[in-house]
This record gives C-alpha cells, structure tokens and sequence, in this order.
C-alpha cells in the first residue's frame, strides 16, 4: 500500500519537538474519526523524537517495546 494513500506530512514550519508529525485530518463523519489511519497518526504524533528519528530499524523496534503505549489503552489521546 503507498504511504501517500493513508499519510501525508505536516506542512506547518511551526512543528514542536521534530519534523515527521503527521497531518491530523478534521473528520465530521464518526466512522472517519474511529478508522485505523487516523488513530495510528494520533500515536504516531506523541512518539519522542528520538524514537522516530531512529534509523536503525532493530534499535527502532526495540525502542518501541520499551516505551510505555498506556495511555492509548485509556483513551487519554
């Protein structure tokens, strides 16, 4: 699947903490607001920096065991 289907980039120069944030689109409809892409963006958005920016993909994985995804179990988006 092309990354470009799902994801796009955030254009804004004003980005706190990195450059890899990803745009948050405003949906109306519950459904789009529910679907798989939009919640992976919202957790994307909260990883660290230096996570993200990793660009070992073994110490990107290992990195990503370690790092505590609690708060998207109670909804605290």
């Amino acid at each position: 699947m092309p990354f470009d289907q799902f994801f796009k980039l955030t254009q804004h120069n004003s980005i706190r903490g990195r450059s890899l944030k990803l745009f948050y689109p405003d949906s109306r409809i519950n459904a789009r607001a529910h679907f798989f892409s939009v919640r992976v963006i919202l957790i994307w958005n909260r990883l660290p920096a230096a996570l993200v920016q990793e660009n070992n993909l073994c110490v990107f994985k290992s990195m990503l065991r370690t790092f505590d995804f609690s708060y998207t179990l109670l909804r605290k988006l």
